[in-house]
């Protein structure tokens, strides 16, 4: 069985996706499509034969030019993770590539559930539950048991990006479990918590327990460098990763931890697929429009304003007043009762 695999881009959701490669029969081979800047991700991956990485700057050109070359490729089934428009021309394309051959090769997708997410989104906790939206790793769980009609249904997992411990550990000196792994950035502001209630938190985890916080992010996260800036204010032992761009290395850091503690992120997805508990704080979105956590341990902390969620990344508040009060009603002492000492 020979499989094609189009996921694109997106941190969270390709470290999901890995759900649909571990719900595969072993004897399954795969060859993935991914954009060229997200292909670390996967890369070393042991359920991949082929990680086929696209540079997005070919344009429209190189897309069918890559679609051409893999339609000559004899699949099993074409399986399409993100369902873009890119992608629903690569359907067109291998049916128009395919009209010259005497058998036909399935195209299968993920189902977006639309309905469940706009609903949801439209009437809120008046929603039934039943009609929310499945996880989306069981999405693509489900997608693998469905084509290869073989498979069990498994969570994410990325334990084979893990390298010596003590290799990245010896780095940062840290030891393991003796440090938690905090995350405070987004790709969109309107889903962080804020700098300075993290920096809250982190002093009175570590006057608790004596645990280091280690700042995950980049140099240009805002949130991220001004936790970092109130750590070293309050003269509380931490350490800074903004700056590592070894993907293995961050890994291997959180797998390590104790925890992971931060916004609705990749990160986060990434601590529980390399089984780390993670407690993940939602603002304008909800673990059950389909991005929650997974692992047992696993917390889900938000407020319970009646206008969340409101949508995917909360870009835009529809309070006229008290603005993103979905994020400011979440204190540090609610945060503290749900993590365990």
């Amino acid at each position: 069985m020979k499989l094609l695999v189009i996921r694109m881009s997106s941190l969270g959701d390709v470290i999901l996706a890995t759900a649909f490669l571990e719900s595969l029969p072993l004897d399954a081979r795969v060859d993935w499509v991914i954009a060229k800047e997200f292909a670390f991700i996967l890369k070393g991956h042991p359920r991949i034969q082929n990680l086929i990485e696209f540079d997005k700057s070919t344009g429209l050109r190189g897309w069918v030019r890559l679609i051409k070359t893999l339609s000559h490729e004899e699949y099993t089934a074409r399986v399409d993770l993100h369902v873009t428009l890119r992608s629903q021309l690569a359907r067109v394309l291998f049916h128009w590539f395919d009209l010259s051959k005497e058998y036909w090769i399935p195209w299968k997708k993920i189902s977006k559930q639309r309905v469940q997410f706009y609903g949801y989104l439209i009437f809120k906790r008046f929603w039934p539950k039943f009609l929310r939206p499945t996880p989306l790793w069981k999405r693509f769980a489900h997608l693998a048991v469905r084509v290869t009609k073989a498979g069990t249904v498994r969570p994410p997992a990325m334990l084979h990006r893990v390298l010596s411990p003590e290799q990245a550990l010896l780095s940062y000196q840290l030891q393991p479990k003796k440090y938690f792994v905090v995350m405070p950035s987004s790709r969109w502001s309107s889903k962080e918590w804020g700098a300075g209630s993290y920096a809250q938190w982190c002093e009175y985890e570590f006057r608790k327990s004596g645990r280091i916080p280690v700042v995950l992010g980049r140099t240009q996260d805002q949130s991220a460098v001004s936790l970092c800036a109130s750590l070293q204010e309050k003269k509380i032992d931490h350490r800074s990763v903004l700056t590592e761009n070894n993907f293995s290395v961050t890994a291997t850091l959180i797998q390590n931890a104790a925890f992971y503690i931060g916004s609705d992120t990749g990160l986060a997805h990434l601590a529980e697929a390399v089984g780390t508990p993670a407690y993940m704080i939602f603002g304008p979105t909800r673990p059950d429009l389909g991005f929650g956590p997974w692992k047992a341990g696993s917390v889900s902390i938000y407020s319970n304003v009646i206008c969340s969620p409101c949508s995917k990344d909360g870009r835009i508040c529809y309070r006229f007043t008290d603005r993103y009060a979905c994020l400011k009603k979440i204190t540090v002492e609610q945060v503290k009762e749900k993590i365990p000492s």
